[in-house]
């Protein structure tokens, strides 16, 4: 029921009164193990495009809608809301930019300041050259606390951008895919810019600087390998075919593509699978000593325990 009601705001005038109780008993049980976002995506309900929403629900429902999105008619409301911030970026990052010059030269004069200090010994350096750069750093600190927040504002809205235009690289996957699961596999041998061409016509990439491409084409492709192993874990059985891609990226130090691939490998793998143990255990032995890899080797090593488990116990279950 309070799955409906949240769902229901957004499809009628005022709360979930008499007109909408029909409706929330039939659909209780098909809604009832499924969280609001996802049944949100499930029906269209593009919550995430209505006026005054919450910024969380916003983000939590277009997360949803770009995992589930199918038909390129569905674009459109993240093609929407990708304008509506830009718009907004846009708007601020000009209204904000008197205010970014004068902070841009009062961190110069810090830094320039702050050099001096050092090449004067650093600590022993002389009190006047101590003095100027505690003055540089209250002049900066005083206008980034009166000058900041327009700039964050500015920075704000682009970053909400950047996340729907990774929901429409998530949304282009299933577009493109469907049930192909060779189609979805091949997303982890892409390279940024073979993602960039894939969503040239939906992701204008035209005004991006040489400093940014490189780090929103990773973002981009990050969302699409997301996407991409979800349905896969999705297919079960009928991906069994692409294990042998899955295995090749279970030594990846990358976190959310050696998390999805585990994931994958679950679900699809065809059991027994000693390649899977042989495959685990190099990763685990790739990682071990390096301690930025500390938790993604505790989850290979539950993955691989349950596929010695899975071969003691033959064929899964259909």
């Amino acid at each position: 029921e309070t799955t409906f009601r949240v769902i229901s705001a957004t499809m009628f005038a005022g709360s979930a009164d008499a007109e909408a109780a029909a409706i929330m008993h039939a659909a209780d049980r098909a809604l009832a193990t499924v969280s609001w976002d996802i049944a949100a995506a499930m029906l269209r309900i593009s919550t995430f495009s209505t006026d005054g929403q919450d910024d969380q629900l916003r983000l939590a429902t277009a997360l949803a809608y770009g995992r589930l999105v199918r038909d390129g008619k569905d674009l459109d409301p993240l093609s929407a809301m990708v304008k509506r911030y830009k718009e907004a970026a846009d708007k601020q990052d000009e209204k904000a930019k008197p205010a970014k010059v004068k902070l841009d030269e009062a961190k110069k004069i810090l830094d320039a300041a702050k050099k001096s200090v050092s090449a004067a010994g650093g600590k022993s350096a002389p009190a006047g050259v101590q003095d100027a750069a505690k003055k540089a750093q209250a002049a900066y600190d005083k206008l980034d606390e009166t000058l900041g927040p327009d700039i964050q504002k500015a920075q704000g809205y682009r970053d909400f951008q950047r996340t729907f235009e990774q929901h429409i690289a998530r949304a282009e996957v299933g577009i493109r895919c469907k049930d192909d699961a060779s189609c979805y596999a091949a997303e982890l041998d892409k390279t940024d810019e073979q993602k960039a061409t894939d969503l040239a016509k939906y992701v204008a990439q035209g005004t991006w600087t040489k400093e940014e491409r490189a780090g929103l084409l990773a973002d981009l492709r990050t969302g699409a390998i997301e996407r991409a192993v979800i349905e896969l874990s999705k297919m079960g059985d009928k991906a069994t075919g692409v294990t042998e891609k899955l295995l090749k990226y279970t030594s990846s130090n990358d976190r959310l593509i050696r998390q999805g691939v585990l994931l994958a490998l679950v679900h699809t793998a065809k059991l027994p699978c000693t390649e899977c143990v042989t495959a685990l255990e190099a990763a685990i032995a790739a990682g071990e000593g390096q301690s930025t890899l500390t938790q993604l080797n505790t989850e290979t090593e539950v993955v691989k325990e349950y596929f010695v488990a899975a071969n003691k116990r033959g064929p899964r279950a259909k």
